[in-house]
């Protein structure tokens, strides 16, 4: 018999009939190999769960930068110079800014302004030190705090009150709000309608120093000195007794005319108010410049009463 005959014979005959479907195989991988891949889908594949790996990543340090930098209160301290610090949610120090000529000289000083705040605290009071603004055995300290409410600046408070500095070291706080009513910031001023029904979360950082845009649009005619209201305004405040009769822009403006913070005018007016000899704009002013020793001595005398 021809060979090539036979071998045609036997394939006819001979193959094996495999079902066409292979599920129907009791172990369908013992005679079935999958058929690989294309490996340019597989390729693509990889390249966008990396690709969306990598943009999760960005998403999240783009969200943590955010509120890393974004400032959620604003504390001032006044040693003599006087100084705005901005801190984020975690009580970082994102940003300080110096409001006088003494306190931008310290801030060249100091080999970083960001830090933890009872670090840069701490810092701050060793260059006053230092620089002979303050006196270790004897050291006055003026803070001012800016917040979301009333008890997010007593938290605040309590955590610097826990600062460990020199023994005598006196600290007096003062916050924008006032524990009494929500409307009513500095004790002598009202916080604008706008900002209440907004309830926002960051306040106004505000500074010692306005700008002239801002005085122009505030200021008004004064019969009887140089600042941008009417002096008499506050005797009447005072006659009659209540609190936030002040608009926040004149609060702001006489701070900024005294050229002091915000916490120390409220101390000043304080003792301007409670002290009969005090009277005049001249006496306003005096008080201004009151180093914070004898401010402090007559502020703890409106207290007692």
């Amino acid at each position: 018999m021809n060979i090539r005959r036979f071998k045609s014979i036997l394939h006819e005959e001979a193959t094996l009939r495999i079902p066409e479907t292979i599920g129907k195989l009791q172990e369908p991988e013992r005679h079935y190999r999958p058929q690989a891949r294309p490996r340019r889908l597989w390729q693509l594949r990889h390249v966008l769960r990396l690709s969306l790996s990598a943009l999760t990543l960005v998403v999240v340090a783009a969200v943590g930068m955010l509120f890393w930098y974004r400032p959620v209160a604003t504390l001032t301290l006044d040693i003599n110079p006087s100084f705005a610090i901005k801190i984020n949610v975690f009580e970082h120090v994102v940003d300080m800014q110096a409001l006088d000529g003494e306190g931008e000289a310290v801030l060249a000083n100091l080999a970083s302004t960001n830090g933890d705040l009872s670090h840069i605290l701490a810092t701050l009071f060793a260059e006053g030190v230092s620089e002979g603004f303050l006196a270790e055995a004897e050291a006055y300290l003026l803070i001012g705090i800016s917040a979301r409410n009333y008890e997010a600046e007593q938290k605040l408070a309590a955590r610097v009150q826990s600062l460990q500095l020199a023994p005598t070291t006196t600290i007096r706080i003062v916050n924008r709000h006032t524990e009494a009513s929500e409307s009513i910031i500095y004790r002598y001023a009202r916080m604008a309608d706008a900002e209440i029904a907004a309830n926002s979360q960051q306040p106004p950082v505000t500074t010692a120093v306005a700008s002239p845009d801002f005085a122009q649009t505030t200021q008004q005619e004064s019969p009887s000195g140089s600042y941008g209201f009417s002096f008499d305004s506050l005797t009447t405040i005072y006659a009659s007794s209540v609190a936030g009769s002040l608009s926040e822009a004149d609060f702001l403006l006489l701070a900024s005319e005294l050229e002091i913070t915000e916490a120390k005018l409220q101390l000043v007016l304080e003792v301007f108010f409670f002290y009969p000899e005090y009277d005049d704009e001249e006496d306003l002013l005096a008080l201004a410049e009151m180093s914070l020793r004898d401010l402090f001595a007559l502020y703890e005398t409106t207290l007692s009463d």
